[in-house]
């Protein structure tokens, strides 16, 4: 009883993700948007920090897809809706953080490769590693330690696909307790300060730089 339990309430957590009235103001914004998208635009999907993202900082030519809350099985469900991934110069993927508190780490990194395979194989893949958070604000005390485990494992995964390019910029964002430093998010311990944001937007520079090479 207790497994059928825990898959109705995987499955209600499924639907929820799909129909939440947010995500599909956003999707609907995004197919507006997507015919009109220019060939060879850097396209940019995630969750909140992504949509926090001045993209145009990174990059010139670039689409903003971040949606605020998502997760790996959001990205999942609108891929398919986005036709400009095939005409893009590259595709930036930054998600996960939000996953942590929803699904095992394994079913995370399944996620992140169905994703892959289902993105434009020919289109170049910046993944930038889900960042740290603050636990002293944050309350989920080991999302740290698990955050650093699946990104070493998705970079492992960014190794079999020959197109893809893995950036982390962990490092330079924590503090000496391996904290997101605060003047790098805004209090709550998740999202970015502007000052964050310049952290990521360089190392997203270079992960680009590593594509035109």
């Amino acid at each position: 009883m207790s497994k059928v339990i825990a898959l109705l309430k995987g499955r209600v957590t499924f639907l929820l993700e799909r129909i939440s009235p947010h995500y599909n103001t956003m999707v609907t914004y995004h197919k507006r948007v997507d015919g009109n998208v220019p060939d060879q635009a850097i396209i940019f999907i995630g969750d909140s920090i992504t949509q926090g993202l001045a993209v145009a900082a990174v990059t010139p030519l670039a689409v903003n897809y971040g949606i605020g809350k998502d997760t790996t099985v959001g990205v999942l469900e609108r891929i398919p809706k986005y036709h400009s991934l095939a005409r893009a110069k590259a595709i930036v993927l930054a998600i996960g953080v939000n996953d942590l508190r929803q699904r095992s780490d394994e079913e995370l990194l399944a996620n992140f490769e169905a994703i892959f395979s289902r993105l434009p194989s020919e289109v170049p893949l910046i993944v930038s590693a889900i960042l740290p958070v603050d636990t002293r604000v944050w309350p989920e005390p080991d999302h740290n330690e698990r955050i650093d485990q699946v990104n070493a494992e998705l970079k492992l995964l960014c190794l079999r696909y020959p197109t893809s390019c893995f950036v982390n910029c962990s490092d330079r964002l924590r503090d000496a307790e391996q904290n997101l430093a605060a003047n790098f998010h805004i209090g709550d311990g998740i999202h970015l300060s502007a000052a964050g944001y310049t952290v990521w937007i360089d190392a997203l520079r270079g992960g680009l730089n590593l594509i035109r090479e």
